[in-house]
This record gives C-alpha cells, structure tokens and sequence, in this order.
C-alpha cells in the first residue's frame, strides 16, 4: 500500500521524468502483488502501447508483456485468455527479446505452464522442455542456481498425462506400425516423467526447510514416480518406490493407494 501511494505520486509529479516508466513498472506490480488484477494490466498495457516513445520506455514496455499475460490468465475473465496467448506467443516467437534473454525464458515458462493447466500437453512439453534448456544454459553461465523444480514437475505432470491420452488411443483399432510408434512414445514419456519426479524428489528433500507447495509437490512426486513405472510395467522399482512413498507418508491415504499397488505389482 506504502509503495502504490509513492510510485503514483511521483508519476503525477514528475510525467517527463526518465525514470517514469520504471515507476509505473513497479507500480504495476505492486498492484498485481496486491490483487488489483485490472488496475495492474492498465499499467502493463500504457508501457506497451508508450514502447519507443521516451527514453527507457522500450526496456519496461517489453518487460510488461509476460507479466501482463499472466495478469490476464489469473483474473476472472476467460474471454481475455486469448489475448494472453497472444501476448505470450509473441514472446516466444522472437518478436520481443531473443532467446538469450529472461523475457523470453519467462513467456516460454508462463505459456508451457498455461498449456499444461488447460490440457494442452504437447505444445506444454515443447514449451517447458525449451525453457528448461535455456534455463539450465543461463545457469551454468552465470553460475548460479535455479529453482525450476516446479516446472519440472508439472513437466512431469505433462508427461505422465501425454502417455496417459496415448494409452486410451491404443485401446481403439491402430494399424501395427502406428501402435509401435505410439507405445514407444507413451513409453518413452512414461520414462521421462519418472526421470522428472526423482529430479524433483532430490532437489526437494536436499533443501532444510520447504514451503507447504514444496511439501505436497515433493510427496506427489513420491506417489507419481512409482505410477509412472506400474505403468511401465516395471515392477520391481514400481514396489520399491511405492514402498518409499507409503513410509515416508504413512498417515497419507494415498499411501493405502501405493500399498494396493504394491500387491497388483507383485501380482
């Protein structure tokens, strides 16, 4: 509230500052922060419009248009959804920034994490597996550390889900040569999904103190990692890794879930 009063006084006090665009940036997101979803895409959407037109007022123009999108998918009105898509697509087209830039590893990660929410799961795995290399690159140059666990696991998600769509097309009549080609794919995100999990799990459980997202995303990736090898047909990991997860959360009635499992797989 204290920063909003001094960001819009000093956009009425000073219009033709230099710094004025970057006051209106900051202003935009301490309005999001707050929950004004409308008040903070007006902002986003005048720095877009004003891109070019004063000095510095390209840099915050291009950096309002991931978090405008975003604004967009989080407010209540799905008919604007399209216009994120929109906004993000030209992102990740290059229309922006390059691909060496935050700007675009940011509307690569809000698109593929959209697709995955609305059951997109192809487009959502290009899009998270493009960001994730960037990411990773950016990484080892700057030598840094990420925090991309929760792309990986809803890459994961994507996966696991992906294989799940491809089990139901080989129920119906596929040629032979079609059928090969789609379970060599549903197996292959099976077996990516479960590599996505136990990157999860490692990371999580290395770190002293977790948030409670981070606590239900590491203890998923317990149960989910042992569904991806049921579904695989690997049994023998499948019991090791259910038997992991119903110790490690024996008061979770999904661990009821992994003791049945466990039975099936030795059966």
């Amino acid at each position: 509230e204290s920063s909003i009063a001094v960001f819009q006084q000093f956009t009425l006090e000073f219009p033709s500052d230099e710094r004025r665009p970057e006051t209106v940036f900051k202003l935009a997101q301490a309005e999001r922060s707050r929950g004004d979803l409308e008040a903070a895409a007006k902002l986003y959407r005048e720095l877009i419009s004003a891109r070019g037109e004063a000095e510095g007022s390209g840099a915050w123009g291009d950096l309002s248009f991931v978090p405008l999108a975003t604004t967009l998918l989080n407010d209540a009105d799905p008919a604007n959804d399209k216009e994120a898509e929109g906004l993000l697509d030209r992102v990740v087209s290059g229309e922006i920034t390059g691909p060496g830039t935050p700007i675009f590893r940011a509307g690569l990660r809000e698109l593929g994490q959209h697709y995955q929410r609305t059951k997109r799961f192809a487009p959502a795995i290009e899009k998270l597996e493009q960001y994730l290399a960037l990411s990773e690159q950016a990484t080892a140059e700057k030598g840094a550390t990420d925090d991309d666990e929760p792309v990986r696991f809803q890459l994961a998600e994507a996966y696991r889900a992906s294989a799940g769509e491809i089990a139901k097309q080989l129920e119906g009549g596929l040629p032979d040569g079609v059928k090969r080609e789609f379970s060599q794919r549903r197996t292959d995100r099976l077996v990516r999904a479960g590599q996505l999990y136990e990157h999860v799990k490692a990371d999580f459980e290395a770190r002293k103190h977790r948030t409670a997202l981070e606590e239900l995303t590491l203890r998923n990736a317990y149960f989910y990692a042992g569904d991806c090898a049921f579904d695989l047909r690997d049994f023998d990991p499948a019991i090791r890794l259910y038997d992991a997860a119903s110790e490690r959360y024996p008061k979770d009635p999904a661990s009821l879930v992994a003791m049945t499992q466990i039975v099936s797989a030795f059966a």
